[in-house]
């Protein structure tokens, strides 16, 4: 029987809130109620395919419905990430460089997907910057909402990055991602491990993902030290950063338009770097 709810913050999609049973077991419950019918079962799929030795913890999927997700609560209760010591942010770092050497022949997966609400598009290809390209960047441009937002010069500024990831993007393994690595979603573990939740799960560039834990801030540099003592990176990886920034500001477009005040950041980015 549960003792006590509590709604937690974060939940931009989700409603989330922590359960206490009368045992005093505290468990996570995520609903929904006009979500698509695979929603949450695409994600409990996701964090089992996560859940990999050496790599960041993932809460167990205890049920899943279609308007439902419960899941093992795996977040420290008075820790968050902002506050979390180097050696956390260094064992973060390894462990989401071993997750990253799981790899795969083709990027993206053998089905669709969603980040967020917004169906993610995982046709599979075999040249990473193209799969990048196509699935995460000129597919966004498509949407309703960005193409009311965005003028055409903007259109125009977004295929010149992308011939810029063209030339200057090496190629890269199609590693296993978490697909959705911004600070909101890394949480300190209860014993003060690395964990992540709400996947996007696919097989991509490593770049594009460590992109996203720094477009935000609040990782530190220690984090990217301790990665690459596990997974190396090509020559000139950070100045390569910025570009994978773009993926991100058009999905955040494609769902909410101007919402979240990404047009300003995605022009500075097309001048940046024409």
């Amino acid at each position: 029987m549960v003792q006590s709810a509590a709604v937690l913050a974060g939940g931009i999609q989700s409603h989330v809130q922590r359960l206490v049973t009368d045992a005093g077991e505290s468990i996570i419950l995520k609903q929904h109620a006009h979500a698509p019918a695979d929603w949450y079962s695409l994600e409990a799929e996701g964090l089992r395919l996560l859940d990999r030795p050496n790599c960041p913890r993932v809460p167990k999927v205890l049920a899943v419905g279609e308007a439902f997700l419960l899941l093992e609560d795996v977040a420290h209760r008075d820790l968050q990430p902002a506050a979390a010591s180097n050696v956390f942010w260094e064992a973060f770092g390894r462990s989401l460089a071993h997750l990253h050497r799981h790899t795969a022949s083709l990027h993206g997966f053998d089905h669709d997907n969603y980040l967020g609400l917004m169906p993610q598009h995982n046709g599979q290809m075999a040249d990473g910057r193209e799969f990048f390209i196509e699935r995460r960047v000129l597919r966004y441009l498509r949407e309703p909402l960005a193409e009311q937002t965005l003028t055409l010069e903007d259109r125009r500024g977004v295929e010149r990055l992308c011939e810029r990831i063209r030339r200057d993007v090496p190629d890269q393994p199609a590693s296993l991602c978490h697909g959705d690595l911004w600070t909101g979603n890394m949480l300190v573990g209860p014993a003060g491990n690395p964990a992540y939740i709400d996947p996007a799960v696919h097989y991509g560039l490593a770049e594009a993902e460590l992109s996203l834990t720094r477009q935000f801030s609040g990782v530190p540099d220690s984090f990217y030290d301790a990665y690459i003592e596990v997974n190396p990176l090509e020559t000139g990886w950070e100045s390569r950063l910025p570009l994978y920034e773009l993926k991100e500001m058009l999905g955040l477009i494609a769902q909410f338009g101007d919402e979240h005040e990404m047009v300003s950041p995605l022009r500075q980015l097309i001048r940046r770097f024409s």
